[in-house]
């Protein structure tokens, strides 16, 4: 089974492998930035784990649960 961004501990660097899932919010993460071979920081997560504060290209992002299990990432 394939590691996802949500499955990353705080203070760890990935990088984004791919997507699974469907691809209505593609065009969002995209826009974001969060493409394949990006590297991503996760910088931290909220009291109950949801959202997860990430960065990706110098900008700090907050990305739902959900989103963060659909994507792929290699350690």
């Amino acid at each position: 089974m394939t590691p996802t961004l949500a499955d990353c501990p705080p203070g760890k660097t990935v990088v984004i492998q791919g997507f699974e899932g469907d691809s209505s919010c593609y065009q969002r993460l995209f826009e974001m930035g969060i493409l394949s071979g990006t590297p991503v920081h996760v910088v931290g997560r909220a009291p109950l784990g949801d959202p997860l504060q990430i960065e990706v290209r110098g900008a700090r992002l907050m990305l739902r649960l959900a989103d963060a299990k659909r994507i792929l990432i290699s350690l």
